[in-house]
């Protein structure tokens, strides 16, 4: 029986890039004769990848919040405002927020690309509330403008944060 522990979660996702290619490529040329990883299915000997908990720590706020006025960009800043305050997925949910979403008449937000593809609308703190009715210039559908095709910001917090 083969059981792989890798020491890191790099050869779990090289392992996982393998089994990827091999089916994708079984699919397209069938020219591969047997998946190299295929017994690691069979035998249920995958390494299971702990998922990341990072998150602010209560006594680390009012530091983040410091590092977070001086941001110049202010979309960004307001970005990760909402994100902190809703706990909303940044590049799926938070970075895709469009006006249409967005009722300011009854203080409240509808996420629409959630994780279970079901719509969630959540109310709006007086905070968040200001935070939006600042931002309304409507310079295009999204919440959060960017200057790339998608018309959305795309997160690049390494840019801004080094």
């Amino acid at each position: 029986m083969i059981h792989i522990k890798p020491q890191n979660d790099r050869l779990h996702l090289i392992l996982l890039t393998l089994k990827s290619i091999y089916v994708r490529s079984n699919e397209l040329l069938r020219w591969v004769l047997e998946n190299p990883v295929k017994r690691l299915s069979q035998t249920r000997a995958w390494y299971h990848v702990e998922r990341r908990q990072t998150y602010i720590k209560p006594h680390e706020l009012e530091a983040w919040y410091q590092g977070l006025r001086k941001i110049e960009n202010e979309t960004l800043r307001d970005y990760l405002l909402l994100v902190l305050l809703t706990g909303l997925r940044r590049e799926e949910e938070a970075a895709t927020l469009k006006w249409e979403s967005v009722d300011l008449a009854s203080k409240t937000f509808t996420v629409v690309k959630t994780n279970n593809n079901e719509s969630h609308t959540l109310p709006l703190s007086d905070f968040l509330y200001d935070l939006l009715v600042s931002r309304y210039e409507k310079i295009n559908d999204y919440v959060f403008p960017g200057t790339g095709a998608a018309g959305h910001i795309i997160e690049l917090v390494n840019k801004w944060l080094m």
